[in-house]
């Protein structure tokens, strides 16, 4: 309870030790329990409210009480589960009795004690179908059939009310994941040769057929849900492309009877023009009479036996002849090249750049809406003064030495895309040190570091970490002279089409060009719209055009326009969350203003593109339409108002059909209500993320209201790989445990992932692995830095040929690409925290709004529950502290939790996880509860407020600043006390020269009371070797003293005992290397006396503890098989020919061997030599032993035999 208190700012502390009055009422209400009666869960909320809970956050308050209560209590006990029962229900029936929120609020409470009386089976009333609750109900089964694991099954018995509202929602839930398929993978031009389309179909079908036999208005409210879902996915026109197709009638039959004449009724969806047979020229009326004429012409299935009838009826009816006679006579258009796309549009026989344009029905939806846009742009080009996008109509060839809105700084664009897409989304300023060579600047483009250049020994120096010279060092890109260089500087790539452009460039202090993603995308749509009809308007192709897009023939080059224009008007449609028939709508509003806006931009034109000129005109365009794109409504209604109208065609019947799709008023009579049941086939979404990111794209004052949600909706892509760190540390781990210091690198190398997991076995170390291996080749293709080199991150393929050595932390090769995937998962969590702040401090201040009498114990309560947000149940805190301390109580909480890499868990991390925090976004929203709601900018009404404060509780409350210690993997052959001192005294060669007093020798064995002293003290020795080894190049042989302040600086005449007590070790493991002898010049034991000292002590210490005749004690069974007698001459002649010293050491190394080998089940016949080579042995210390002959299962007796040879 108390945890739920301060996370509803209510209680003070979870601290028991800290209580007042409120404290003590509220947790005396739930002393006995929740459950005992049905009233103390009614009377908590009650004494919230007096404490001051907000109306807009008692929704949320129920819903973790009750959650609370049925954790808490014994929910399986007969009376607990009568008393939740009675009370979940009444909250469903009688909401406003415990909130006096909206009504929105109160109806988040319906559903969601209705979702809890479902899955429990607690619903005994059959509910009124055409009552309020019935919508709910269909709501809630949808949701859960829609989460549900189980196949779904239809029951053919309909027999009460709510038998029906279940089934109707069952069978939207069957048929929503084939709609979702169809919208995404179905194009209209490739229906024939869609095998997954006509799958989809044969599942449809027969759902689409379920209540032929039992309510034929059923089926017909089912068929116009089914077209309802497309409309609000894809638009009319592609819903009339796919469904009136003859492959789909042929194949689907249940379109054929009710939809055969869809085509014919949905091909007139445009807005009529009128106009005057007397035209005197008038540019305003000549725009909708060419953009109608040409697009209804092309609307029609053209024969060269049947003329067409174009109907205008203001004016009457004219052949089409007629028409084309009239448009080109009356010479309004101003080029040739214009009257020659007109002609070109109305001629039977047409030329293969314009052939795209014939606007049948058998087309893509995408070349209909690009065909509807280029006609509509060239009738607004006649109004326009002289501008850029007319220049690029009339002769494209001059953007050769000019400038194209909307483009590149320049070729390194791409380069610079890459950078964005893995750099927080930020953009990048192309500058030149003065000799040519480029830098990549991120932000607003001005450096803030100084640095030199290093290509081909460059060596200026740039930049400066002031952010106020104007004299960086930087040269700015000339603008070229002459018509040498290339202006368009698209290429057209999939990167290109896919990640939105933006330019955010500063020239010294100015800034000199702005330009967001929507404005950007636009323009490229734009520029590529008059392109597009002069490449139609020529028959044998544009040369001027492939010059400037640098393609060699008429096909590529129409292909090309096609695809960059297509491609944009994707990208734009993602980024302002429209779909395909929306954004056409949109742009089509926008050329009606765009011309306006143009003229009172340059009254006398422009004919300028310069740079200047050019980013001034991206800057209009930015400020203008930026969000322009927001207002969806507007948008449905100007959609509305171009559909057909009953007294112009006698069509009744589709106009019922079209009123039913769009929930008009017309059809949402009482008697309709009764028969079709039209609110239980309310369109039906899966709410995502993307919703909200609709809401923020458009009302950029939600971005400062919930900045919680503004991280997470737009955050850098690693974000969301930070669930993946737990389970990097964990399989890391099993792998550290498996083979940490118990192989070679050689054997590493043989090791790959398949044969890792064919020992570990199915479950979680699969589940491991594959959330390790989809974090890395996410971050795949990344850039990473270490020290002075770059390396990108290379991508994991097949796990028969991934290495092992690819999930060990190393200082290079492949370990070290798993280090700083850690570090940059590392840099991406606190970077997320950090930004949270925002968040923490505006909710702190937030409660204390609504408490401003200014009680000291309000204000009291307010600081100690900042205290407390991070807190655990059995976390003991200080007591509140004062406001004047409000900055050491931040600093508290945003300590750094320093962890080791192997024990994170998700609590340590925030693992943002997208199906939970969708179903988050769900449980805090409304659906669509009202008929005639479908045209709402976002179908549910979202509690944005209780949706950030979830998500902050779930995946933010507790997290810290996190430093993750990652531990070097070491191979069997690395890191033994031999090899340090090895190392050292390569680097040091005096070390391995030094020679001991036998007299300070005495006096420190002499210390010793037991053997068990000796071998502690062999350990602490080694411990301090393996530091030395780690800091080898901070050995100084000169220096006398070290620093008072590290311990980075080791002179090898420093004393041991000193160093000790500054690496932390304790005072009597240091007294033990602390001694002299009674010379004056003794300093006792000191760094330099570590290679001697360690090995006459590590000699002392084998000869009392160890006997050193026998391994049998470290190996299996398998590896003690006696010698043949052929093996005892082989090992009497290599003990014979090997000097004794070298023996010696191969007897060490193989003794090492068997302690770290002997208990794992190897190959019996491999051969032991392959082993003690690894084990930093020379070829020739080995050139007399028999290596062919002497296996593992040997492993025992041959070393015996040659220890006793050595011994003799």
């Amino acid at each position: 309870m108390r945890r739920l208190g301060v996370k509803h700012s209510l209680l003070k502390s979870i601290n028991t030790s800290v209580k007042n009055k409120n404290d003590e009422v509220l947790l005396e209400l739930c002393k006995n329990g929740f459950l005992q009666d049905n009233k103390t869960i009614c009377n908590i909320i009650e004494h919230a409210k007096k404490m001051g809970l907000k109306d807009n956050r008692c929704v949320h308050f129920i819903h973790d009480l009750l959650e609370v209560s049925k954790k808490i209590e014994k929910i399986t006990d007969a009376d607990h589960e009568k008393n939740y029962r009675e009370l979940v229900c009444r909250m469903f029936w009688k909401p406003e009795e415990f909130v006096n929120a909206s009504a929105n609020e109160r109806d988040i409470i319906k559903l969601q004690r209705l979702e809890e009386m479902v899955r429990n089976q607690w619903i005994t009333e059959d509910f009124n179908i055409l009552s309020f609750e019935s919508i709910l109900l269909n709501r809630v089964f949808e949701h859960v059939f829609m989460n549900s694991t189980d196949p779904l099954l239809l029951d053919n018995k309909l027999i009460t009310n709510n038998d029906t509202i279940q089934t109707i929602s069952k069978i939207k839930v069957m048929l929503i994941k084939h709609i979702y398929w169809m919208a995404e993978h179905v194009r209209p031009s490739e229906i024939e040769n869609n095998h997954g389309l006509f799958e989809a179909l044969g599942n449809v079908t027969p759902l689409l057929t379920y209540f032929d036999d039992r309510n034929e208005r059923y089926q017909h409210s089912l068929h116009v849900w089914f077209l309802k879902q497309f409309y609000v996915l894809k638009g009319m026109d592609w819903t009339r492309s796919v469904f009136t197709h003859p492959t789909i009638h042929d194949n689907c039959h249940v379109f054929v009877t009710n939809y055969s004449d869809f085509k014919k009724q949905l091909l007139t969806g445009l807005e009529t023009g009128a106009f005057n047979l007397n035209y005197n020229g008038d540019h305003k009326n000549f725009i909708p009479l060419l953009v109608c004429s040409l697009t209804i012409v092309n609307l029609s299935d053209f024969k060269e036996y049947v003329y067409i009838y174009l109907f205008f009826f203001v004016n009457g009816a004219f052949l089409g002849k007629d028409l084309q006679n009239y448009l080109l006579e009356r010479k309004v258009l101003q080029s040739e090249v214009e009257t020659n796309f007109c002609k070109a549009m109305m001629s039977l026989r047409r030329s293969p750049s314009a052939e795209a344009y014939r606007l049948e029905r058998m087309q893509d939806s995408l070349d209909v809406i690009m065909a509807r846009l280029c006609f509509h742009f060239l009738g607004i080009l006649q109004t326009m003064n002289k501008n850029p996008f007319r220049m690029l109509l009339e002769d494209p060839e001059a953007f050769l030495s000019g400038y194209l809105p909307a483009m590149p700084d320049d070729l390194l664009a791409p380069l610079a895309r890459a950078l964005r897409d893995n750099s927080d989304g930020q953009s990048f300023t192309v500058r030149y040190c003065p000799n040519g060579h480029p830098f990549f600047i991120n932000g607003c483009g001005h450096p803030v570091e100084k640095i030199v250049c290093r290509v081909d020994g460059c060596g200026a120096v740039v930049g400066d970490p002031s952010h106020v010279a104007a004299d960086t060092g930087f040269k700015e890109r000339e603008v070229p002279k002459g018509k040498t260089k290339r202006r368009y500087l698209l290429d057209g790539s999939k990167e290109e089409l896919a990640v939105a452009d933006y330019y955010w460039t500063y020239q010294m202090m100015t800034m000199i060009r702005y330009l967001q993603q929507i404005p950007c995308t636009l323009l490229r749509l734009l520029i590529h719209l008059p392109l597009l009809i002069r490449d139609a308007s020529t028959v044998n192709g544009c040369p001027k055009i492939q010059r400037l897009v640098k393609k060699g023939n008429q096909k590529t080059t129409t292909e090309f326009l096609r695809n960059q224009a297509k491609g944009n008007f994707l990208l734009l449609g993602k980024l302002v969350q429209l779909n395909e028939e929306q954004l056409c709508i949109a742009l089509h509003d926008l050329l009606v203003d765009f011309g306006k806006s143009f003229n009172e931009w340059y009254p006398q034109g422009l004919t300028d593109i310069s740079l200047s000129a050019t980013y001034e005109l991206e800057r209009k365009v930015d400020i203008k339409y930026g969000a322009f794109f927001g207002n969806k409504t507007r948008l449905n209604e100007l959609r509305n108002k171009s559909s057909i109208e009953e007294k112009k065609c006698n069509v009744k019947d589709f106009e019922l059909i079209l009123s039913e799709i769009q929930e008009q008023e017309s059809v949402l009579n009482e008697s309709y209500r009764a028969n079709y049941l039209p609110h239980l086939f309310l369109c039906t979404r899966r709410l995502l993320m993307t919703d909200l990111l609709e809401k923020f794209t458009n009302d950029k004052s939600l971005q400062s209201k919930y900045p919680l949600l503004y991280q997470i909706l737009f955050p850098n892509d690693g974000l969301w790989l930070l669930k993946y760190l737990p389970n990097i540390g964990a399989w890391m781990k099993y792998i550290y445990l498996r083979y940490f210091r118990q192989i070679s690198e050689a054997q590493c190398k043989q090791i790959t992932i398949t044969e890792v997991l064919s020992n570990c076995g199915e479950g979680e170390y699969q589940k491991m692995w594959s959330d390790f291996k989809t974090c890395w080749n996410r971050l795949a293709r990344t850039k990473v830095e270490n020290e002075c080199k770059t390396f990108v991150v290379p991508e994991l393929d097949n796990d028969k040929q991934i290495g092992v050595e690819f999930c060990m932390a190393r200082d290079s090769d492949n370990g070290l690409i798993i280090l700083k995937i850690i570090g940059l998962l590392q840099k991406i969590n606190n970077k997320f925290l950090e930004n949270c702040r925002h968040y923490r401090e505006r909710s702190r201040f937030e409660w204390d709004e609504d408490n401003k009498d200014g009680s000291e114990e309000k204000k009291e309560s307010f600081f100690e529950n900042i205290v407390d947000e991070r807190a655990e149940e059995k976390l003991n805190i200080a007591p509140p502290v004062s406001s004047d301390k409000q900055k050491n109580v931040k600093e508290d909480i945003w300590a750094v939790n320093g962890i080791s890499l192997f024990e994170l868990t998700p609590k340590d991390v925030v693992c943002l996880d997208e199906a939970k925090v969708n179903e988050i976004i769900r449980q805090w929203s409304l659906p669509v509860v009202t008929l005639g709601d479908i045209n709402k900018r976002t179908e549910h009404s979202l509690d944005f407020q209780s949706i950030e404060h979830e998500l902050y509780n779930r995946f933010v409350r507790g997290r810290q600043i996190l430093e993750i210690a990652v531990s070097n993997f070491q191979f069997s052959n690395e890191l033994r006390i031999e090899n340090c001192l090895e190392t050292i005294a390569m680097n040091n060669p005096q070390i391995s020269k030094e020679r001991l007093d036998p007299r300070l020798w005495d006096t420190f064995i002499s210390s010793f009371e037991s053997p068990v002293q000796k071998q502690r003290t062999l350990e602490i020795l080694s411990d301090v070797i393996v530091f030395l080894h780690q800091n080898i190049k901070k050995i100084d042989p000169l220096s006398r003293f070290m620093s008072v302040h590290c311990v980075c600086i080791t002179p090898l005449n420093q004393r041991l005992a000193h160093l000790m007590e500054k690496l932390s070790f304790d005072q009597s493991d240091c007294a033990f290397f602390d001694v002299r002898t009674k010379e004056v010049n003794d300093h006792g034991l000191c760094v330099k006396h570590i290679f001697v000292l360690w090995k006459n002590l590590s000699s002392m210490v084998k000869s009392e503890f160890t006997d050193e005749s026998s391994i049998d004690e470290y190996v299996l069974d398998i590896y003690q098989k006696p010698l043949a007698n052929q093996m005892f001459e082989q090992l009497r002649t290599f003990v014979t020919k090997t000097p004794l010293a070298i023996t010696r050491k191969i007897l060490e190394s193989w003794r090492n061997l068997a302690q770290e080998q002997g208990q794992k089940p190897m190959n019996v016949n491999a051969k032991i030599s392959d082993y003690l080579e690894n084990c930093y042995l020379f070829e020739n210390e080995m050139e007399f032993f028999p290596k062919e002959t002497i296996l593992w299962e040997n492993c025992s007796a041959a070393y015996a035999y040659v220890y006793q040879q050595c011994k003799k």
